[in-house]
């Protein structure tokens, strides 16, 4: 279905990535009524990866919200694929229906967009089982569907969500990358393009090494458990930082 949209915003102060608020709910047989819902948690994320959000594997529900940064106007298509629903707004449109319970399952829709920043938002849930939500846009003049990149989201920065959570052993704020421990292994979310994050086991050898602007998980199955260093290093900031992980 094709839609027209225009809610084109004038977005003052906007910062990278996008707000998401965390829910523990059960039962769940479709989305949830946000509005009436109080949220576990809150932080910024690059982009839409649950991983970020999500503390538990069941029973929960995300929501992300922001603005997209539409570069010319066109038709865009949005494609969610979901286990458990999904659904995206672009204003007060909803583009793409995904809800209900269901294994991974894609859906699309189109609407007709003009250049600007349009409010985004994005809800998920999960009941059981299997967890996926992906992300993805076409853009015109383009053949292939793509991931929506971090580098076109934003989100109006607020005293509450907005610090970058605190970094697992540093305690001043680091406004380029922030740490959280999840239900699957420990996830990174870098806003600096210039970040890099080396994880290191004991003996010195490295683990993993992200790098730019985007989320990265490092998950228990993938390296054994013990205690690990990650060091920070970023662009026009003097020394490294560091910290440690403990993988179980």
């Amino acid at each position: 279905m094709n839609r027209s949209d225009t809610a084109l915003v004038s977005v003052r102060n906007q910062r990278p990535g996008l707000r998401w608020d965390y829910y523990e709910i059960g039962g769940l047989s479709a989305l949830p009524n946000f509005a009436s819902l109080t949220p576990v948690r809150s932080g910024i994320a690059v982009d839409f990866m649950i991983d970020a959000a999500m503390p538990r594997p069941d029973n929960f529900a995300v929501r992300f919200s922001g603005f997209i940064d539409i570069v010319k106007d066109g038709q865009y298509t949005f494609t969610t694929i979901s286990d458990d629903g999904s659904a995206l707004w672009i204003g007060d449109t909803k583009v793409v229906d995904n809800d209900s319970l269901h294994a991974p399952m894609e859906r699309s829709g189109t609407i007709q967009l003009s250049a600007g920043m349009h409010p985004i938002r994005v809800t998920f849930f999960e009941a059981g089982g299997g967890e996926e939500l992906q992300v993805l846009w076409l853009v015109p003049g383009t053949t292939s569907t793509k991931d929506i990149p971090g580098n076109v989201l934003f989100h109006t920065p607020d005293s509450a969500t907005d610090g970058h959570p605190r970094s697992i052993g540093n305690r001043k704020r680091d406004e380029s990358f922030n740490i959280r421990k999840t239900i699957k292994g420990f996830a990174f979310c870098i806003s600096d393009p210039s970040t890099t994050i080396e994880i290191i086991r004991p003996d010195g050898a490295v683990v993993r090494t992200f790098s730019g602007q985007g989320n990265f998980v490092l998950r228990s199955k993938e390296a054994r458990r013990g205690m690990y260093v990650y060091i920070v290093r970023s662009a026009g900031v003097a020394g490294e930082r560091s910290g440690k992980l403990m993988l179980r």
